[in-house]
């Protein structure tokens, strides 16, 4: 009897550190937090990162609040939410929510400000209901390329185009003649307007 006792203590004693483990995950703040501008874009995006959590212990994870603000002390304002799966954010100043609106309500439009200095937090949400806040990451800013680094094929394809017709026109200046190979269907062309020349029909082509 003394032995099933203990069985059952030690089988409650794993499970409880287990959960335990798991609750105190949800309750740890996000690690690896990154804000950075993102890239190849006309500056109106900021993208926040951090590590993900492990798929064991996603399902002790609600969703992630992300919030931001223009000062590192706050306040910092609700901006979005994340799934427990998620890894990043990016932030388009297009799903601010307003904490003093009633549930339900639709999100207040407001973008960000280009070239402006901007701070994040990411709070992770249990299944409790609790809350821990990451760090403050930051300052980041977006702002506009000149160049969309993910097009450069297109560029150096037409900046390839355009100079061998330059060469080409080169050549031709100084009398070197382009080799031009022969189609058999267009020489063909010449002989149909002549049979039809000599045999008084029209040809259409």
């Amino acid at each position: 009897m003394a032995m099933n006792q203990r069985f059952f203590i030690c089988t409650a004693m794993v499970i409880a550190l287990l959960f335990g483990s798991v609750a105190c995950f949800a309750q740890a703040p996000v690690e690896g937090l990154v804000a950075k501008d993102k890239p190849n874009d006309k500056g109106d995006a900021i993208e926040i990162e951090w590590t993900a959590a492990p798929v064991e212990q996603q399902e002790s994870i609600l969703e992630y609040r992300i919030y931001r603000s223009k000062v590192m002390e706050g306040p910092f304002q609700l901006i979005g939410f994340a799934k427990p799966d998620a890894g990043e954010y990016t932030d388009t100043g297009k799903d601010l929510i307003n904490p003093d609106l009633p549930p339900g309500s639709d999100p207040v439009k407001i973008g960000l400000e280009k070239k402006i200095d901007y701070f994040y937090q990411v709070g992770t949400i249990a299944r409790s209901g609790a809350e821990m806040r990451s760090g403050t990451v930051g300052p980041a800013s977006a702002r506009p390329q000149w160049v969309h680094l993910g097009k450069m094929p297109i560029l150096l394809s037409t900046l390839f185009f355009f100079l061998m017709v330059a060469v080409f026109i080169q050549l031709a200046r100084h009398g070197k003649a382009a080799y031009v190979r022969p189609i058999a269907g267009m020489n063909e062309i010449d002989n149909a307007i002549g049979r039809a020349t000599e045999m008084g029909r029209p040809i259409l082509y």
